[in-house]
């Protein structure tokens, strides 16, 4: 397989890929609210109309043998184009791992700690999203390294309910079979 320099060393097991890197959206059955977790509220006047955005990725991977978490904060610089600038190390964990790297004002890095089995994990905000220049390489490096996404947040702008409507979005949940953590969505009529 080729491998794009940017997306760095190829694993020996990138042969048998595990699950690919994607991640599926639940509508959710109730009327629209502003969240104001971190999340982004611009509207990219260069996107098309109809698009979803990335508003929020977290994923957990091993570092491939032989490297440590700096293949992680390189990659999150090169793929994920976050910028270097204000990481800092607090010294502290973050939900069982025993260190958090925070990536400035684009989220976290933890890392280390027994019960994580060895796991490295990126938390990415809205602001962060929003700089990823090529989400096609985000997808080929997470099916390399065999990542696993834990939150995906995707945002439509839809000011004018020209593609989708509060009710036409609790019809879709209503037929929805399964979020993909396997539980049905909740029902709120």
């Amino acid at each position: 397989m080729n491998t794009p320099e940017h997306l760095g060393e190829q694993p020996a097991d990138a042969s048998e890929s595990a699950e690919p890197f994607a991640a599926a959206a639940v509508v959710s059955p109730q009327a629209p609210r502003s969240v104001t977790r971190g999340e982004t509220h611009e509207r990219d006047e260069q996107a098309a109309d109809g698009v979803a955005f990335v508003d929020w990725l977290a994923f957990s991977v091993r570092a491939p043998t032989g490297r440590d978490r700096r293949w992680l904060e390189e990659a999150v610089q090169s793929v994920f184009c976050v910028p270097r600038e204000g990481w800092a190390d607090h010294g502290r964990g973050w939900f069982g791992y025993e260190h958090r790297l925070t990536l400035g004002a684009f989220g976290l890095l933890a890392f280390g700690g027994k019960a994580q089995k060895q796991t490295l994990h990126v938390e990415l905000n809205g602001h962060a999203c929003r700089l990823v220049a090529d989400w096609n390489a985000v997808r080929l490096w997470g099916e390399i390294y065999s990542a696993a996404i834990t939150r995906v947040d995707i945002a439509h702008d839809d000011n004018h309910a020209q593609a989708i409507d509060v009710n036409r979005a609790r019809e879709c949940s209503r037929r929805a079979s399964s979020t993909s953590t396997g539980a049905l969505p909740a029902r709120n009529s």
